[in-house]
């Protein structure tokens, strides 16, 4: 058998801030954290590690976009400045040909190497039930600040177990999971590789800017002429203090953080617990578990996943084991539907779930409007992380054509969340009023807060 040398990096040569990130996988760095500005040439570096780890050991690894259209653009399409498409970081001699000749396959976005490792382009706006039972190995998350947390939450662990290999990479979206991550990757120098890198602080191997001041300059003004220098500052600065473009409730959530009310927030027995939720079939459900003493509202848990029927969450309740006075769920639950004859709430009541109220859910921006007058006496429990993350990313849908935000939220990720808190924020009010008034027997820990 001939053997081939292959040089990865392949068709290029790392620029010092594109090298310092080879020199940290080659020291054995199993998390790497990249906050890079825009043109810093993010996927180049990522797709070559890829290749190189998938020669280096056999497994299933993944390049993870926020939506998995974004990801077979940047895969099929991208080009970068040297007139490179990604695809051409990876030698042929290394793939293993499809029948029609290529060395990937476009449906499913996947390229199998020679020794038998798998590379595949996926998106966390798909089910990620589909990627749990592959075992990866190495996952790449690209623009990790405005993709689904819950997806590095759920497969971390999976990769822990493969001694597997993470790399993150991202422009600022405010202070939301994204920026935390950052936090955890800075206390752990001794786990993870962190490198920020502002659009000044590119340079080229003959020690030139890679965007000069003068271009930085016009940038910038091109972005303040459209109302977007926050976008400017995220995008080409890495700043963390402005929020996700077309946040709804930035300004609410930093006040949230401000007045200490991320915190641990224990369930009280004596209390009532009532129950809120968006619930889809396929698609995400999302639970959301409050408490009320006076004006305060107590968010003690949350719950979301995705790809289950009802059973799943019932045994959910029961598990959990709350006091449960009430479970909320959307009007459109009463329908009766054809298959069964019956409606979702009369299944929910059927295995278990008694206290069941159907919500006559106002207009979405109602909704929006109730939740930025409770927030300020909401306190939130570390248990509903990705309820809060939700919450922070949750924005306004944007137009690009037209270049203005539309009159509607972006539906995502955080749409079930968002919607579940949305509820109970229109049920505030009411629950307030009808509150036993029972003395708190809980105290705030101020000594586990967390943001």
């Amino acid at each position: 058998m001939a053997v081939v040398n292959i040089d990865i990096p392949h068709n290029f040569k790392p620029r010092p801030y594109q090298k310092e990130v080879f020199d940290a996988y080659n020291s054995w760095m199993k998390r790497i954290l990249l906050v890079r500005s825009r043109r810093a040439g993010k996927d180049k570096v990522l797709m070559n590690i890829w290749a190189k780890r998938g020669l280096q050991r056999i497994g299933n690894m993944y390049y993870v976009f926020p939506e998995y259209n974004q990801g077979r653009r940047a895969f099929r399409d991208g080009i970068d400045n040297d007139g490179f498409r990604n695809l051409d970081h990876f030698p042929d001699v290394i793939c293993k040909l499809w029948p029609w000749g290529k060395k990937w396959d476009s449906q499913k976005m996947k390229i199998d190497l020679i020794n038998g490792s798998t590379l595949q382009v996926v998106g966390t706006d798909k089910n990620i039930n589909s990627l749990m039972g592959t075992n990866p190995m190495h996952l790449i998350m690209s623009e990790y600040s405005i993709q689904n947390p819950r997806w590095w939450k759920l497969l971390s662990p999976i990769v822990d177990q493969n001694n597997g290999t993470a790399h993150f990479c991202y422009t600022p979206r405010g202070k939301n999971h994204g920026w935390r991550l950052l936090q955890y990757a800075k206390a752990h120098p001794e786990e993870w590789f962190v490198s920020i890198k502002k659009a000044y602080e590119l340079y080229d191997n003959n020690g030139n800017r890679i965007i000069t001041d003068e271009q930085l300059e016009r940038i910038r003004e091109q972005y303040v002429a459209d109302g977007d220098l926050a976008l400017f500052e995220q995008e080409y600065l890495c700043s963390f203090e402005w929020d996700i473009k077309g946040a709804y409730y930035g300004e609410q959530l930093r006040q949230v953080e401000k007045e200490w009310r991320f915190c641990a927030v224990p369930y009280e027995p004596n209390l009532r617990t009532y129950t809120f939720r968006d619930l889809g079939m396929d698609d995400t459900t999302a639970i959301r578990f409050v408490q009320i003493l006076g004006k305060e509202a107590r968010l003690i848990d949350y719950y979301e996943n995705n790809g289950q029927w009802l059973d799943h969450y019932a045994q959910i309740l029961r598990k959990k084991g709350y006091n449960y006075t009430m479970h909320y769920f959307p009007h459109d639950w009463n329908v009766r539907e054809l298959a069964t004859g019956i409606s979702r709430l009369e299944y929910m009541q059927k295995i278990w779930i008694k206290n069941i109220e159907a919500l006559q859910v106002k207009g979405v921006q109602d909704g929006i409007d109730a939740v930025r007058r409770v927030l300020k006496y909401c306190w939130f429990d570390p248990k509903t992380d990705d309820g809060i993350n939700a919450l922070k990313s949750y924005h306004k849908e944007y137009n690009d054509k037209l270049g203005k935000f539309n009159d509607r939220p972006q539906h995502d990720w955080t749409s079930h969340a968002a919607d579940s808190f949305r509820y109970f924020a229109q049920k505030y009010e009411e629950l307030v009023k009808i509150q036993t008034q029972w003395p708190s027997i809980m105290t705030i820990d101020r000594d586990q807060f967390y943001v």
